[in-house]
Formats: structure tokens, sequence, C-alpha cells
């Protein structure tokens, strides 16, 4: 099924920038607390939701770095996230799908949309092109694309 392609807005590239900037930047640590922490810039939350964390790097070992930010695009609350893969290998969709299932599983109630991106870790300013993989999620679930991936919470609860 052919996934429709999006212009992204200056919003959706503030949070995506945003999200890249705290990929680049945080690291996955076991000594992350508990809690959700968050500091906030322009109507936006960096969130360190170590839940997430732990849950997509058990999901996806290629997983080097993982940021989070959490924004509100009109009356949706959205959370962003990036991950930084080591290795050559293409994103599968088996491995796009346990890393959105993790999200899924560990995302506050209140969040309606994920962003989702992927960056190579040798080359941090490369986004990871990961439309084969989304080519590859069931029919009924869409998910624009256009270097960011967009999915609503009613598509994350078909995956």
């Amino acid at each position: 099924m052919q996934r429709p392609l999006l212009r992204g807005s200056r919003a959706a590239a503030t949070v995506v920038a945003a999200a890249l900037a705290v990929a680049a930047v945080s690291g996955c640590t076991a000594s992350t607390p508990n809690e959700p922490t968050s500091t906030t810039a322009e109507g936006q939350q960096t969130v360190t939701y170590p839940e997430i964390r732990a849950a997509v790097q058990a999901a996806e070992p290629r997983v080097q770095r993982l940021g989070i930010v959490a924004s509100k695009s009109g009356a949706s609350n959205v959370l962003a996230v990036g991950v930084v893969l080591s290795g050559d290998e293409p994103v599968t969709t088996t491995s796009l799908t346990a890393m959105l299932v993790a999200v899924r599983e560990n995302l506050p109630a209140n969040i309606d949309q994920v962003n989702f991106l992927a960056r190579d870790d040798a080359e941090n300013s490369h986004l990871i092109d990961i439309s084969d993989a989304i080519d590859g999620l069931p029919d009924d679930v869409t998910v624009p694309y256009d270097g960011t991936m967009t999915i609503m919470r009613g598509d994350l609860d078909k995956l």
C-alpha cells in the first residue's frame, strides 16, 4: 500500500528538530530516574520516559541513543521519538513494529500521536529512510511519512 507523503509543517519540523537534538545528546543509562522528568521550552517539553527508553532499546538492540520530546499540536498531544541506530542494516518492518509496540505499551494515556524517526549513528545528520519498513505495516494502518513517521494512537493499537 502506498503511504501518503506529507510536506512537513513548521511545527512538525520544530518538534523533529528538538527530538533530534535530544537524541543526539541523551544517553540511555540504567540510572535514569523512575519518574518522568521534564523541562519546557517554547511549548515543547523534553521528557525522560525511562520505561519507553528501556522498552525501545530491548526491542531493537541497535538503538544507541533515544530522544523523546512531548508537544502540543492543536488539540493533540504529540510524542516525538527519535532513535539513533548503529549498523548499516535497513530498518525492517519487524524491527519498526517492535519499536513502535514498545513505545505504545509505555505511552502515557494523554498522548494522541507519535512522530517517529531514525538516524544513523555514523552520520548524525543522516535520517534513515524507513519507508520500506512502513510499507510492510498492515494495510489498515495509516502512516504519513516525510522523513518522520506520524502515527495516531488508534493506528498504534493495531500493531
